[in-house]
């Protein structure tokens, strides 16, 4: 039995060291949880983003469509257009 017996000094390292490797795999399955959850809500907003875009798009043919309207001009073709 001699200098085979695990001290009590070494059992509590390894506990504690077993604790902290829990928590350590809790604490990523929810960080991993959250960052799921962010990165669904990230993917609605660009979503929302790419359709507001669209709409703002649309509103902006349709308010240059009404300055040509009443400048009595006819719209120019896209490649009048400055950028």
């Amino acid at each position: 039995m001699n200098g085979r017996r695990i001290s009590n000094e070494l059992v509590g390292i390894l506990a504690v060291g077993a604790a902290l490797a829990g928590l350590t795999l809790a604490l990523n399955g929810g960080l991993e949880a959250q960052i799921e959850r962010l990165d669904g809500r990230i993917d609605r907003i660009e979503v929302q983003m790419h359709s507001t875009n669209e709409r703002l798009a649309r509103l902006e043919g349709r308010i240059e469509g009404l300055g040509y309207l009443a400048a009595n001009r006819p719209p120019a073709s896209n490649a009048e257009r400055t950028p």
